[in-house]
């Protein structure tokens, strides 16, 4: 994703959603290359909120350049260090 988009700019709007929050990471390489990790109530939940206009127009506002790469996880196993 290029641009710099605010992960902090619909809070109420991802909680309703049924977003549970997330972590926003910068590369080291291009601090405008970015990867933000949200949790979810259901995989239904963000793939609508992925696909809803609220999200579109907020992005644009934000400066996001292009279309970003959106993938779905599953919580995978933790392991300690």
């Amino acid at each position: 994703m290029n641009g710099a988009p605010s992960s902090t700019g619909m809070p109420p709007t991802r909680k309703k959603a049924g977003c549970r929050g997330g972590h926003h990471f910068r590369t080291l390489a291009d601090p405008n290359d970015v990867v933000i990790l949200f949790e979810w109530e259901s995989f239904e939940a963000a793939k609508k909120f992925s696909e809803s206009e609220d999200l579109k127009t907020t992005m644009k506002k934000a400066g996001v350049l292009g279309r970003p790469d959106i993938v779905f996880l599953d919580d995978g196993d933790h392991f300690p260090v």
